[in-house]
């Protein structure tokens, strides 16, 4: 009973020392009152109202609340601002709680800055919610693309600081204004000229006051606006004017009941010249009230010095093709030039890189009488895909009349045999700089696919099968060569001296589409596969099938993943993934003496012959000793030898010899192997040492485990 009341007098000295407000059910909060004002520029008197919520606890002291206003004013009518306090049933405004500024003066509208003074306290009863409500009117002509805010600073009132979204600017739910650009490709030469035309629409941003809105178009240094410019409207006449410089354009006149305005700009260079070849970008700025609602840098044409436009196809298609090996495709080039660029007797000179012109096909197909000038042919003996070509790409154009504006030519190409990229045609015209363009896209002859597999270091594993499939028929030729080199991702080749094919002689290879093989080889590094193509496909695509490939691969293998690459001829085709390289598994075999019985990674296994204990030694059966060494065992019995092996060391045991031959070096054997009830029985310890393998003996159990 003692100790209750202790504990009991104590809790209550702690709690008189705490003033009542350490028990309020909220500390105040400042929120709005509905959802913030949505304004335009045209709204000078909108209210929002906000609350401070005091709770039941807390008391509203005398101070003052500094109230600052961001992106709006206070607006010019009776009352700006106004505050009731509510507690329960009972409000109050005045004299207790009043608005000034921060002189002390009544607001008179236009202020971003003043007080919310709070003369004498108003005590909270712990049963009422005590709650200041603020009214503000706001002026928001003179505001921003942004959101309007109000901060309160406390200055002892127990109101608290907050910062509140009191306005957001109506045009942001409008949607943007919508600009078309009829051509914004349209070209000009050095005398100027009409670009795109421009149609504006949605301009719901814009006032209902024309006085208000203006639409401000720019260009570049270098470009003038000529009074040859057109603007309309619909529903209404726009006034244009411009800059001193003719360089700005402004368009008034528009309201937002307008449903367009076109503009079809005609433009001069200025006489200094200082206008750059390329494209002609206009600035589009929106301004209401001088105010930008919105601006956009849109692209209405290009100015082209005197000069050449290149565009290529396949003909009778609408791009240019895919170019294969052993695939001839027609090219149709169409060359445009600008106003005075091809005077009489011009000479355009086309030159193709990484294809081959097919003999005897280039035509001019218009306009008439231009003279073509062409190489000689390479000969019917010194073909490219099978196609008689020229012995060089380069071809020329030779006009015969003055201002040539339209040039179209068609000629036959094939993929040139060293090809490093897309196939492309340069045209150059003295004087001039020089135009290139693609005009095929060389498409690799051969995919590749492959399902990696995971292989273990120090073995010869069965590796997966690749598969490779021409991306046209007729694309490998007889006496191609396709190179599939084993190689390390991202460092320096292996050449051959940790992963290697083998067992190629048993390589099996499968082919589709008449495509045949005639010969699998290795190289003398043994990690490239050399497949000689016997014979080409003719219906549809060729694939070849290589199954039961092996590979080799050493402990001191250090990739983590080899890639297979294949290359025809000197040209590298593709690269794949073929499998990736992790360390070998230990495998736990453990023997018991005379017993037949024996585990192996956790998998129960039978002899043949138990092992037995010989001069101190554990003697096993050939492959069950080859097997727990994680070595490839083989038994001669011929000669009576067995023959372990891994992938750096081979060791042969001969019955009745008392060494073991590591590498060719003799080491010498506790006890020499023999038969035993019509099994080879060899040393273990021995063999383990050679091999670097550890074992370990169990006198109780009698048995032996191999790590």
């Amino acid at each position: 009973m003692k100790k209750f009341f202790s504990f009991f007098m104590t809790a209550v000295m702690v709690m008189t020392l705490l003033p009542m407000t350490a028990f309020a059910d909220t500390y105040p909060k400042a929120e709005l009152v509905g959802s913030p004002a949505a304004f335009t520029t045209d709204d000078k008197n909108a209210e929002v109202r906000f609350k401070v919520a005091l709770g039941k606890n807390l008391d509203l002291k005398a101070g003052r609340v500094m109230l600052q206003l961001d992106n709006a004013k206070l607006a010019s009518a009776p009352a700006p601002a106004s505050v009731t306090v509510v507690q329960g049933s009972t409000s109050t405004t005045s004299p207790t709680v009043a608005f000034k500024t921060p002189e002390g003066n009544a607001l008179t509208g236009g202020e971003k800055m003043f007080n919310l003074e709070v003369a004498s306290d108003i005590k909270a009863n712990n049963v009422d919610e005590t709650d200041v409500i603020v009214t503000l009117k706001l002026d928001f002509s003179a505001s921003e693309l942004k959101d309007a805010k109000v901060t309160l600073n406390d200055y002892g009132t127990g109101i608290g600081t907050a910062t509140l979204v009191v306005g957001k600017e109506k045009s942001e739910t409008l949607k943007d204004f919508e600009i078309t650009i009829d051509k914004p490709g349209t070209a000009i030469g050095p005398a100027g000229g009409m670009l795109s035309k421009v149609v504006i629409s949605r301009l719901d941003k814009l006032s209902s006051n024309k006085a208000e809105n203006e639409i401000v178009v720019d260009l570049p240094s270098g470009y003038l606006f000529s009074t040859s410019t057109k603007v309309t409207a619909s529903g209404a006449t726009p006034t244009v004017s411009y800059s001193r410089d003719k360089n700005e354009m402004t368009i008034t006149g528009i309201d937002n009941k307008a449903a367009y305005i076109t503009i079809e700009p005609f433009v001069i260079l200025e006489a200094n010249n200082s206008a750059s070849a390329g494209n002609i970008m206009a600035g589009f700025n929106f301004k209401v009230n001088g105010r930008s609602v919105e601006s956009k840098d849109l692209l209405i044409g290009k100015l082209q010095s005197y000069g050449l436009t290149l565009t290529a196809k396949e003909q009778g298609m609408k791009e240019i093709p895919n170019l294969s090996k052993g695939v001839a495709k027609t090219i149709e080039l169409t060359i445009k030039a600008v106003d005075g660029t091809l005077t009489n007797g011009a000479v355009i000179n086309l030159d193709v890189k990484n294809a081959e012109i097919v003999y005897n096909t280039i035509k001019v197909v218009e306009p008439t009488g231009l003279i073509l000038t062409a190489p000689k042919s390479a000969g019917a003996n010194n073909k490219v895909s099978g196609y008689e070509v020229y012995n060089d790409s380069e071809f020329s154009l030779r006009t015969n009349k003055f201002d040539i504006q339209n040039i179209k030519v068609t000629f036959d190409v094939v993929a040139a045999e060293k090809a490093t990229g897309n196939a492309t045609v340069t045209a150059g015209v003295t004087r001039m700089d020089d135009v290139t363009i693609d005009i095929a896209k060389i498409s690799k002859v051969l995919e590749l696919s492959i399902t990696p597999a995971k292989v273990e270091k120090g073995t010869k594993p069965a590796l997966p099968n690749v598969v490779i499939k021409e991306t046209d028929k007729n694309l490998l030729q007889k006496g191609d060569k396709l190179y599939l080199e084993l190689v390390y991702p991202g460092s320096e080749r292996d050449k051959g001296q940790h992963i290697a094919y083998e067992a190629v002689k048993d390589i099996k290879v499968a082919t589709t589409n008449s495509l045949k093989v005639d010969a699998v080889e290795l190289d003398k590094q043994e990690n490239i596969l050399i497949l000689t193509i016997g014979s080409r496909s003719y219906e549809g695509p060729g694939t070849i099938t290589l199954s039961n490939i092996k590979g080799y691969l050493t402990e001191k293998a250090t990739m983590n993943q080899v890639d297979l690459q294949v290359k025809l001829n000197n040209s590298i085709e593709a690269s794949a993934p073929f499998f990736s390289v992790s360390n070998p598994v230990a495998i736990k075999t453990v023997f018991v003496i005379n017993n037949l019985s024996y585990t192996a990674g956790g998998q129960v296994k039978q002899l043949v012959t138990a092992p037995y204990i010989k001069d101190g030694r554990t003697m096993l059966p050939v492959r069950a000793v080859g097997e727990s060494l994680g070595l490839e065992a083989s038994w001669d019995n011929a000669t009576k030898t067995a023959t372990f092996k891994n992938a750096e060391k081979t060791a042969i045991v001969k019955i009745g010899q008392s060494t073991i031959t590591v590498n060719n070096t003799p080491m010498p054997l506790t006890v020499p192997a023999e038969i035993k009830n019509g099994s080879t029985m060899i040393e273990l310890r021995s063999l383990a040492t050679a091999f670097g393998v550890s074992i370990a003996w169990d006198a109780v159990n009698k048995s032996v485990t191999v790590n």
